[in-house]
């Protein structure tokens, strides 16, 4: 090989130098440019993932504002707050619906599919708790005011919550 090298002439020598070193660049191009794509594909993945993740999150959060409204619905002294309290529950209620439709969207496994139906509908069973046993007794007495928590609400929120945590652990496992 070396022969091959001393036997030319000088601007030969540099030809060849040049385009050896264009071969290796050209290759290190090709190479970086596959790397840049399999890199695009997997923060894809990633914004996916975390997308799905804040949906999850989002979902708690109008669950949980809904709860509290639900209380402050319990707590209102007069019509005017419970007034207050009710829209703010048909909000958070609202949002819950809007954000398990959007979950909906994203490409989840069986598991995280059937965690999600469940929700669904443990959360329709605690909307029918509070509409029909909960709220009617809000100004009544408290003594049937805590009868219809202690049996219809609290397990009705139970049930919502085993399967909002089995969603938001299988999407955190997912991702």
């Amino acid at each position: 090989m070396l022969r091959l090298l001393t036997d030319r002439r000088v601007g030969t020598k540099i030809m060849l130098a040049v385009l050896l070193v264009t071969a290796f660049s050209v290759i290190d191009g090709l190479l970086a440019l596959t790397s840049l794509g399999t890199i695009n594909q997997q923060v894809k993945t990633g914004y996916r993932h975390n997308q799905e993740l804040n949906t999850v999150a989002s979902l708690r959060s109008a669950v949980n504002r809904t709860w509290l409204a639900a209380s402050d619905y319990l707590l209102a002294p007069d019509a005017a707050t419970r007034n207050t309290a009710d829209q703010a529950m048909t909000t958070g209620s609202d949002q819950v619906e809007q954000y398990a439709d959007e979950l909906q969207t994203f490409p989840l496994t069986s598991a995280s599919r059937t965690a999600l139906a469940t929700f669904q509908e443990q959360w329709t069973g605690y909307l029918t708790a509070w509409q029909e046993e909960v709220k009617p007794r809000a100004t009544q007495n408290r003594s049937a005011l805590q009868a219809a928590r202690t049996q219809a609400l609290t397990p009705a929120m139970n049930a919502v919550r085993t399967p909002l945590t089995e969603l938001a652990d299988l999407t955190v496992q997912e991702s």
